[in-house]
């Protein structure tokens, strides 16, 4: 994820300007975080490509299955976090009554002007405060809006503007997070979205909604991978990799399932039709391999769900319950991840 470095220089200057009654206040007075931590259980920075199999072992490791699952979720979260970044700016800049100003980035040598308006609507949603960043030659970097009782926001960022450094290949890239809180404080909500990211050739777009309720995370999101070729070569295509998860962060334990859907597919309900198991199962018969007892032990582990811990990583799948899981824990019903060809179309802007 790009660095906002800029920014940060921004806070110390602005942190040196507010006076010392005001900076006990700046956590009353703005949100104390706009993002929600996932725990590692879930979100793993050592993930594999999306379901490729490339080994031919008796069975498929569940952590080949299910790497990439916590590789994209992590993708999301450090998205979040440089996001998290700018809004701590924001919040130091707005308690120092700042309304514009410019500034000279060290990365990229361009001047920066930051712009704070308050009540601004957009779609109809009205919103009490925004920021926003514009490059020397008028094009927008970033933009946040916010409100603060109950906390709710938006903030969209294109790193080509911040940092020109970053090269032209993040010239269509936007991450968006939207994040909100209840008027009670007893749950987070946070979406991370990602359009034109610059791997495309891996993986072009991601959307991740997290919801925390006291120590459960519920996890549910697609990312779109174009031509992604998974046993069979003639049989590429562009798929999503769907998910639904939930993590008890008291317990580090966490249950996750995983789909494939073909990008074109236009309902949620694919954590069967599209399950990895149903998918490899299509693509292992399609090459000549059709003995139903060999595929059976090669994918054991793809039969979902499948079943994490902090230490281990992952622990077994299907009907093989790892102690300490609960049925009411396990049972992933409720949630469904996003329509795959609204992934796969989707696009991220500027609000106007």
């Amino acid at each position: 994820m790009k660095n906002v470095s800029l920014l940060l220089i921004m806070t110390v200057f602005m942190w040196s300007c507010i006076e010392e009654e005001a900076k006990e206040n700046v956590v009353a007075e703005f949100p104390e975080t706009f993002t929600v931590d996932i725990p590692s259980t879930l979100s793993n920075s050592a993930g594999l490509s999306a379901g490729r199999l490339r080994n031919t072992s008796e069975s498929v490791s569940g952590n080949t299955i299910y790497g990439a699952l916590r590789e994209f979720i992590y993708v999301g979260e450090e998205a979040a976090m440089v996001l998290q970044k700018i809004v701590t700016v924001v919040g130091v800049a707005h308690i120092a009554n700042v309304e514009t100003f410019t500034i000279e980035s060290d990365e990229d040598g361009r001047s920066k002007t930051f712009t704070f308006s308050d009540g601004v609507s957009y779609g109809g949603v009205n919103y009490a405060h925004e920021m926003i960043v514009e490059d020397e030659d008028g094009s927008l970097a970033l933009q946040v809006v916010w409100n603060s009782n109950p906390v709710k926001g938006t903030a969209i960022l294109n790193p080509y503007y911040i940092n020109r450094l970053e090269g032209e290949e993040f010239i269509d890239t936007f991450y968006r997070l939207d994040y909100e809180e209840s008027s009670d404080n007893t749950q987070q909500t946070m979406t991370v979205t990602i359009d034109g990211f610059p791997n495309h050739e891996e993986l072009d777009k991601l959307k991740m909604t997290v919801v925390k309720e006291g120590d459960i995370y519920e996890v549910f999101g697609n990312s779109n991978h174009p031509n992604l070729e998974l046993v069979n070569a003639d049989l590429a295509v562009d798929r999503n990799y769907a998910f639904i998860a939930r993590a008890d962060d008291a317990n580090d334990i966490a249950v996750a399932e995983v789909a494939l859907p073909l990008s074109t597919v236009e309902t949620a309900d694919v954590m069967d039709d599209y399950s990895i198991y149903a998918v490899f199962d299509a693509e292992i018969k399609s090459i000549g391999i059709t003995d139903q007892n060999l595929i059976d032990a090669y994918l054991t582990n793809a039969v979902p769900p499948a079943y994490f811990d902090k230490t281990s990583g992952f622990l077994g799948a299907g009907e093989n319950v790892p102690e300490g899981f609960s049925s009411e824990f396990t049972d992933l019903s409720g949630l469904s991840p996003y329509v795959p060809n609204d992934v796969a179309t989707l696009s991220v802007a500027f609000l106007k």
